[in-house]
């Protein structure tokens, strides 16, 4: 009898050992990874296999739990490996996982919302490019707050964090860029450098990933110079990645450079980075230059024609500057502060010189940064017959006469305003 039991029971634990299966999705996907393996090296076939092995797996898991998205998200993924798989498949279970989602919202803290993801595989094939901006929009939207949510978090996983905000946005600039809405990237572009600016801490790898994004909106514009700078300046913030710099190069001989002439230029702009030397002990920043500026001459963002003489019978506040130039992006807030105290005054007036290139890209950069101050667009050549410039971001001190009385390189921001202005104010 006890043999009967015996038997009994070992029938009956295989066949509920055969029968059921994981909880939930979570358990059954991991179980199913770690006895399907793809080696580093697998060869196209293994791939090939491996992936139709993992779809059949997503169609039995959307089975079992169709009530979650998850599972609904790997079955996408899935699909896209398939060369089979056509572009109404991809919808079908593309729209089936958003309103899942929209049903049983995906409880705790995603760092890349689904949002990113079905737009990032519709976008392969080209699907539905306007409600995947609209989707990126919302997943941007939905990861701002949930950090707003959870500023601990955040704290403790700020990198990680970043980076699929970045992801999302990132791809939100690319979308808008098919869809030629250069303003939407531009303004994609702005949020990247504005938790740029928000997270100092955050690591050089990021900050790359806005630079070379940058790049990508600069040379779907045209702005090929502005690109290549951007370009450069990616790879000089981040080296390990040298694809930015294989762009520079790239966009450089386009224009019908050298590699002579590009190795010349990037060890040009590595200086115009330098900060500005600390004094001397005792000395002044300021430099003497008394040097009248009788070739100046340049048309500002409004069209009005500046020359010599309007810098006659006021002391001026000049700042060269240029939009690709990182020291000059932090200090342009304190010129604008600077414009808003002086712009009633009579006897001085504050005016800003670009020496980009392209300079409606300047107008589009000011009007996005709200900068309201005159910006007058120069060739850098010209700047430097004026003056001797070597390079970006300078500010001179022009007396009412039209001279350069004193010129700062580089900026330093405990200098902003309050030292600017009483250097301003000490020539009359």
């Amino acid at each position: 009898m006890r043999l009967i039991w015996a038997v009994l029971l070992s029938f009956t634990t295989t066949l509920f050992a055969q029968t059921e299966r994981p909880k939930t999705f979570l358990d059954e996907s991991n179980a199913w990874h770690k006895t399907h393996t793809l080696p580093a090296n697998a060869s196209p076939e293994q791939r090939r296999v491996f992936n139709e092995e993992l779809a059949d797996a997503t169609a039995q898991w959307v089975n079992h739990w169709p009530d979650d998205p998850r599972a609904w998200l790997a079955r996408l993924h899935s699909l896209v490996r398939l060369k089979s798989t056509s572009d109404q498949q991809l919808e079908q279970v593309g729209d089936t996982l958003l309103q899942v989602l929209k049903e049983h919202p995906v409880q705790g803290f995603r760092f890349v919302p689904v949002q990113t993801e079905v737009p990032e595989i519709w976008s392969m094939r080209k699907i539905r490019l306007e409600q995947c901006l609209q989707l990126t929009q919302e997943a941007a939207r939905k990861d701002k707050q949930a950090q707003s949510d959870n500023p601990s978090l955040t704290r403790q996983l700020i990198e990680v964090i970043a980076q699929g905000l970045f992801r999302t946005l990132g791809m939100e600039a690319f979308l808008a860029i098919d869809l030629k809405k250069f303003d939407v990237a531009e303004s994609a572009l702005d949020e990247m450098k504005q938790y740029c600016d928000e997270h100092p801490d955050i690591s050089d790898r990021l900050k790359h990933l806005y630079l070379a994004d940058a790049a990508v909106i600069a040379n779907s514009e045209g702005h090929k110079p502005d690109a290549l700078l951007y370009y450069s300046e990616a790879f000089r913030e981040y080296p390990d990645d040298s694809s930015t710099e294989t762009h520079a190069r790239q966009l450089w001989k386009d224009l019908g450079g050298s590699d002579e002439g590009f190795n010349a230029w990037t060890a040009a702009v590595a200086r115009m980075d330098r900060p500005a030397p600390a004094s001397k002990q005792g000395g002044s920043l300021w430099t003497p230059i008394n040097k009248p500026l009788t070739a100046f001459h340049g048309v500002d963002t409004s069209r009005k024609i500046w020359t010599f003489h309007d810098l006659k019978g006021k002391t001026t506040l000049v700042n060269v500057w240029a939009t690709w130039c990182r020291p000059c992006q932090e200090e342009l807030p304190d010129v604008q502060a600077i414009f808003d105290q002086l712009k009633d005054r009579k006897d001085v007036q504050v005016l800003t010189v670009s020496v980009d290139q392209d300079f409606s890209w300047v107008a589009r950069f000011a009007e996005r940064q709200h900068y309201t101050f005159p910006i007058i667009g120069m060739a850098s050549a010209d700047v430097d017959k004026m003056v001797g410039i070597e390079g970006v971001p300078r500010t001179w001190i022009v007396d009412s006469t039209g001279t350069v009385r004193f010129e700062l390189v580089g900026y330093d921001h405990a200098l902003w305003p309050k030292q600017i202005l009483q250097q301003l104010d000490a020539v009359k």
